[in-house]
């Protein structure tokens, strides 16, 4: 095992058994703490933070040996993103090793104005657990102190993420757990030890129903419903009950009340960012040494911020030549927003509400609310709308986008 060569397929084959593989990975990521090219990492992070602005890292040693255990880094993009985007994180560790040593490869997630992914920090770990994750947290906070731990309010993460990691952050009063759909739905509900995949046919419906509720009544029928169907099976009812009891976690009408939830289910943004890394790292090598890998994840956040800045070059320059195809008030409104929404905004959120607007009408009263009512019915209670002066609607989307005032 402390050989440099590679383990052959006939060598490989003896490792089959799980038990045995997951213990000799543990064993080999611990031999190559001990590898001086973990070294070669650190003074690679250290001359980085000299010569480049706004770069930071983080290096994690062993209680025992001292030896780099983990390593984090930030630049100047990922402290914009964080701190332009600090309210909700998506975690996930990528098994899929790009070196030598098999060390995991770590990011914390965000989604950005446009609603595409956007990293605010990047790491190198020899193992993925909570210890881990929450030395990866604390460690952006150090870096960028003008991001707090209690600004998170959402943590979306497969079943390895549990509310433990809150409790080791002290965040448990201030942000929500939530599990990943798509991973709850096609790996963990339908394992043998939880519901199994001859209930999941059964159930399946009425399960998707409860984690996409938009209100609690939906969530509490769908439960009733798959209820009814698991009575003769105590133990399934057992793991239902479970879920009912915990609906942070698992109910869709939950997250829905929670003000900037970007209208997202699960971690996909962490696992769009793991398929950009393997898209962009596949490329060169799959054997390299912790500091080649650093600098491989370093070249590709350069192509992408190269990349962005070409995009928003050209985003510019169409908005300042954009001449509205509507008349009047709103195509001032509409010039205006062009200019100033980024493109995700202007094509989601502002164009289908401006087109809108033709089937309303709205007056202005004297403490400068404004009263909005269908065209062509005559104003009343029921069909009229008032926003506040200086207040945004209560439409669903003003809840879901975190826009500040």
């Amino acid at each position: 095992m402390l050989s440099s060569k590679n383990i052959s397929s006939e060598e490989e084959s003896v490792l089959d058994n799980p038990l045995i593989r997951i213990n000799f990975n543990e064993v080999i990521r611990k031999i190559t703490a001990q590898d001086s090219t973990t070294w070669e990492a650190y003074a690679f992070m250290k001359e980085c933070k000299k010569t480049m602005p706004g770069f930071d890292y983080r290096i994690r040693l062993d209680k025992n040996n001292k030896r780099p255990i983990a390593m984090v880094f930030m630049t100047a993009d990922n402290r914009k993103n964080l701190l332009r985007y600090p309210h909700i994180i998506f975690t996930d560790a990528q098994a899929r090793s790009h070196n030598r040593f098999g060390w995991p490869y770590m990011a914390l997630v965000v989604k950005d104005m446009d609603m595409k992914i956007a990293t605010t920090c990047e790491a190198i770990i020899i193992t993925e657990d909570l210890d881990m994750y929450s030395w990866v947290l604390r460690s952006l906070s150090d870096m960028e102190p003008r991001w707090k731990l209690c600004d998170i309010s959402l943590i979306f993460g497969d079943q390895r993420i549990t509310p433990k990691l809150l409790k080791m952050l002290h965040i448990e009063d201030s942000c929500v757990l939530r599990g990943d759909y798509h991973h709850l739905m096609k790996e963990v509900f339908p394992k043998k030890d939880f519901f199994g995949t001859n209930w999941m046919k059964i159930i399946e419906k009425d399960l998707r129903k409860m984690l996409l509720s938009s209100k609690e009544a939906e969530w509490n029928n769908s439960y009733q419903s798959i209820a009814e169907k698991l009575q003769t099976d105590p133990a399934k009812l057992a793991k239902l009950d479970k879920i009912k009891s915990n609906p942070s976690y698992y109910a869709g009408y939950y997250l829905k009340k929670i003000c900037g939830h970007i209208e997202v289910n699960g971690s996909v943004p962490a696992e769009q960012n793991h398929a950009s890394i393997i898209s962009y790292l596949d490329k060169g090598h799959s054997d390299w040494t912790i500091m080649a890998h650093a600098a491989a994840l370093l070249k590709r956040q350069a192509y992408h911020s190269r990349e962005r800045k070409r995009a928003e070059d050209k985003l510019y320059a169409n908005a300042l030549r954009y001449k509205s195809s509507f008349t009047g008030q709103q195509g001032t409104d509409d010039e205006i927003a062009k200019k100033s929404l980024s493109s995700y905004a202007y094509k989601e959120l502002f164009l289908p509400a401006l087109k809108a607007t033709a089937n309303y009408q709205n007056f202005f009263d004297n403490n400068g609310d404004c009263h909005v009512w269908p065209v062509g019915n005559a104003k009343n209670d029921d069909n009229c709308t008032i926003i506040k002066t200086q207040n945004r609607c209560n439409c669903s989307k003003k809840h879901c986008i975190p826009v500040p005032m």
